[in-house]
């Protein structure tokens, strides 16, 4: 599917989601959702195929892998490398995008469902609202793709919203995420809401 193609559809399902939030049942914007969600993740992991190719260190093999994966899927690949860094950047665009409408039309559906809450999902930080991260599920949202934070959202100032622990509390910790948020982004997030064990 072309980057373009992708867009408009994202955008346009999820714009008749947010359209009839408020009169459909929550079965059916559930479904919607999953259905989004799954979009995303196909797209993401073209995007990933993408990031292979511009990778360095990716051999030869990898590289014919790659292409004809992306081939069997009907997607046109960039000749040159110039061409395949803006197709690239412009998917990374398109996959932000898209989860931020996604992370959207779940506030909504939560406000729906808990109309006297004062939290509302945000964005996971760690994972950009992707779910996962390093190719494993996120071990901050546990793949949810959101957090709970009390509202109106404030980003933590220790990571800057990152998610990501300094080099300087990396070094000491050994900690991936930031301490001060577990890696959420935010400051004041339900503790549940992270699924500590």
């Amino acid at each position: 599917m072309e980057a373009d193609a992708f867009y408009e559809l994202m955008e346009s399902r999820i714009s008749e989601l947010l359209s009839r939030i408020e009169n459909a049942s929550l079965e059916d914007i559930d479904k919607e959702l999953l259905t989004i969600r799954v979009l995303i993740d196909i797209y993401r992991r073209n995007d990933q195929l993408l990031e292979g190719l511009l990778r360095p260190t990716t051999t030869k093999l990898e590289r014919k892998q790659i292409l004809e994966a992306l081939a069997f899927q009907r997607l046109r690949i960039a000749t040159n490398r110039v061409e395949l860094e803006r197709l690239h950047a412009k998917s990374q665009k398109i996959l932000q995008r898209s989860v931020e409408l996604l992370a959207k039309a779940d506030r909504l559906v939560y406000r729906k469902q808990n109309k006297r809450s004062a939290y509302a999902p945000e964005l996971c930080a760690y994972c950009k609202g992707f779910g996962v991260s390093a190719n494993s599920q996120c071990p901050v949202c546990k793949g949810k793709r959101t957090v709970l934070v009390l509202q109106p959202p404030v980003v933590c100032p220790a990571c800057k919203g990152t998610g990501r622990a300094t080099a300087e509390q990396s070094n000491k910790s050994g900690l991936a995420s930031c301490r001060l948020c577990r890696g959420s982004g935010w400051t004041l997030v339900v503790v549940e809401a992270l699924n500590r064990g």
